[in-house]
């Protein structure tokens, strides 16, 4: 195959020419974002051109590179000008030789940057005086005799010449070297970084592989093989990056610092499926090869393979940033070519329902004419039903009062709640208002002015009282109003947020599980911060999560003590990097809190009351979700116990010699034991 004098464009740009795309330097060394490499061209390192017949770097980008940044350069203290002679001399020193001096500075990278350093008077005066030796020996050389005066006063002004034009030329090496290798530690990243996001989204998309892709894999993974190289594991996704962390700790530093990694497509059954990673052995990167070494680039318009060989020496560091970026475009091409037939499809099927949207509007309007004749018909009925329906309801009504009539003496064996239920609708209208402090006892008339058929005072309290001894009319002004904080205040607010915070716990519970964490926090912070970069939905999900919780419970404690600073920790603690353990920790940690906190609106709501809680803080759905997270005792101390059925031949409760209900017969005769209160 002949040699290559250009390489074809890797992007598409169609610049056949060799172009270093970008200066941008390489992100710090040990860094775990990937987002800090260069956003220029992500082609082989620009050091690959040795020479006009040597291949020139693929895929730059058009247009004049930027400036490369200015390293950062030492504080320069400026020193007092002296007096006098000595102000004289050092004026002569300065225009002799200049006030600084170059050096080959090291930044946190590694990476050598020159700088320029303040000369002292004496070093000033050291470096005239070694010129002047310098010169003092080129006149020498020149000869003496008549006529060479001349010739050895030029020959020592031209060494000096000579001297100053050499430290500039070794500045600016310098300079361009420091500079050429940020670029390069820069184009090395970004084409790895390409090659993670071209494979991720091709497995993806399901982006089938020919043969060729599969060919130029293997050969890739070959020559890795043979010199050293060590698979460390494939990805398909971003979550894989855990799995090769915990195999390699030193991936990211290996990847940023090192240079010492190298990606290979991975390709099964037929479709790409992630990429390889591959960890180098120390100096293969720098390893020469002679000429005829082989490198490949891709042709994006005819989707092939190009095969080049060098023309002079290059490196296998040159050789891998080539084929990586030939992957790249393969890749980059394939899912061009899938996204657009996608686009192609998603047009076709909108064309389709535009048209057919007319005769789906049709049918629709149709069928509302049908729904609104037959509500009309409804509608037309609707008051001979009603009245029909009326009529017997009043009926029934009728037939019921009448059988209360009957029996409005309560029959032995009334007792709690069932013996309510033989009186007429009135009387327990009345006893029940009472019973739950709804009703104020004073509006009820007294049993001498009370009309016929009006439930009288006395009457209504004596029944209260019967079916619950804890009935306390003095009490109504005090319960009345907790009740209403229960019902409609701030206790019934914090309620509401406390089965909102349950919710919320259930949902954190399932994101935290679909983080996929593993017992490294460091790589699971590197994994949930890179992951969005690539869809990865769930670290965004879970912070939500987090979020919400931490408002629900600021709304339950609000306006307690000593609790924002707890939710503001808890908060603080839940991070993306937490283990699987420490997520259930945390969340048991907000249940801590939950119950806490429910614990004190019951007992408020029963010392208040004087009587057990007789109602269930905690909905259905809370009580099933805290039964998924393991919180049964949260959940059995909601249950209300229900009232014990009375002894066999127990129709009545009346006080017993200890001061407490006991249990008895229709005559009084009989104790069964004392009576639930």
């Amino acid at each position: 195959m002949a040699e290559a004098q250009a390489i074809p464009d890797q992007t598409g740009s169609g610049d056949k020419s060799a172009q270093i795309a970008s200066q941008q330097p390489a992100p710090a060394a040990g860094g775990g974002d990937w987002s800090q490499a260069a956003q220029g061209a992500a082609q082989p390192t620009a050091s690959a051109q040795k020479a006009a017949a040597t291949p020139a770097t693929p895929g730059a980008a058009a247009g004049a590179p930027p400036a490369a940044p200015a390293p950062a350069q030492p504080t320069v203290i400026t020193p007092q000008k002296r007096g006098g002679i000595l102000g004289v001399m050092d004026s002569i020193a300065d225009a002799l030789t200049g006030k600084t001096r170059p050096e080959i500075g090291k930044d946190q990278d590694g990476n050598s940057y020159v700088k320029q350093v303040s000369l002292t008077h004496g070093e000033q005066w050291l470096r005239i005086a070694g010129e002047a030796i310098h010169g003092a020996a080129a006149g020498l050389a020149a000869g003496k005799g008549a006529g060479n005066m001349g010739k050895a006063a030029l020959a020592g002004v031209e060494a000096g010449q000579q001297d100053q034009q050499q430290q500039q030329k070794q500045q600016k090496e310098m300079t361009e070297q420091a500079r050429q290798q940020t670029l390069d530690n820069a184009n090395n990243q970004l084409l790895r970084m390409q090659m993670a996001e071209h494979a991720y989204t091709a497995a993806r998309l399901k982006v089938k592989a020919s043969q060729e892709d599969e060919q130029f894999a293997d050969k890739q993974e070959d020559r890795l093989k043979e010199n050293g190289g060590i698979l460390l594991g494939t990805t398909a996704h971003v979550g894989d990056i855990s799995h090769l962390m915990a195999k390699n700790p030193q991936l990211m530093e290996d990847l940023v610092k090192n240079h010492a990694l190298e990606f290979v497509p991975n390709y099964e059954n037929g479709q790409v499926a992630g990429f390889k990673v591959y960890k180098t052995t120390p100096g293969y990167r720098a390893t020469v090869l002679p000429d005829g070494a082989i490198f490949h680039t891709f042709d994006n318009t005819t989707g092939q393979y190009l095969e080049h060989k060098a023309s002079g020496p290059i490196t296998q560091g040159e050789i891998d940033d080539y084929n990586t970026a030939a992957g790249n475009a393969a890749l980059k091409y394939k899912t061009d070519q899938v996204e657009t037939g996608l686009k192609v499809a998603q047009t076709a099927e909108a064309t389709a329902r535009a048209k057919a949207a007319p005769a789906e509007a049709a049918k629709n309007y149709a069928e509302a004419g049908k729904a609104r004749a037959e509500a009309t018909a409804r509608a037309e009925a609707a008051p001979a039903e009603a009245a029909k329906n009326y009529a017997e309801a009043e009926k029934a009504r009728a037939e019921a009062e009448a059988k209360r009539a009957q029996t409005a003496t309560p029959t032995p064996g009334a007792t709690g709640t069932a013996g309510l239920e033989q009186y007429p609708a009135p009387i327990q209208a009345a006893v029940k208002g009472l019973l739950d402090y709804r009703t104020d006892p004073a509006t009820f008339p007294q049993r001498k002015f009370a009309k016929s058929g009006q439930v009288d005072r006395e009457t209504a309290i004596g029944l209260a009282q019967q079916i619950d001894p804890s009935y306390d009319e003095k009490q109504y002004g005090t319960r009345h109003k907790l009740l209403q904080d229960f019902t409609s205040g701030e206790a019934a607010t914090n309620i509401r947020s406390l089965n909102t915070a349950i919710q919320h716990l259930d949902q954190l519970n399932k994101t935290g599980a679909a983080l996929g964490n593993t017992n490294f926090q460091a790589a699971n912070a590197f994994k949930n911060t890179v992951g969005p970069w690539f869809g990865a939905t769930a670290p965004g999900q879970y912070k939500k999560d987090v979020n919400a919780v931490a408002d629900e419970l600021s709304a339950i404690f609000k306006r307690t003590a000593g609790t924002d600073q707890e939710i503001q920790g808890w908060k603080e603690t839940m991070s993306t990097a937490q283990t699987p353990d420490q997520i259930k920790a945390g969340i048991q940690e907000a249940l801590t809190l939950m119950n806490g906190r429910y614990d004190a609106l019951s007992h408020q709501y029963e010392t208040g009351m004087g009587r057990p809680r007789d109602f269930q803080m905690l909905s259905p759905e809370s009580t099933k979700i805290l039964e998924g997270l393991g919180a049964k005792e949260f959940v059995q101390k909601d249950a209300i116990a229900q009232p014990a059925a009375p002894p066999a031949g127990a129709t009545y409760k009346a006080p017993g010699p200890d001061g407490k209900m006991h249990w008895t017969n229709a005559t009084g005769t009989v104790d069964y034991g004392i009576a639930p209160q």
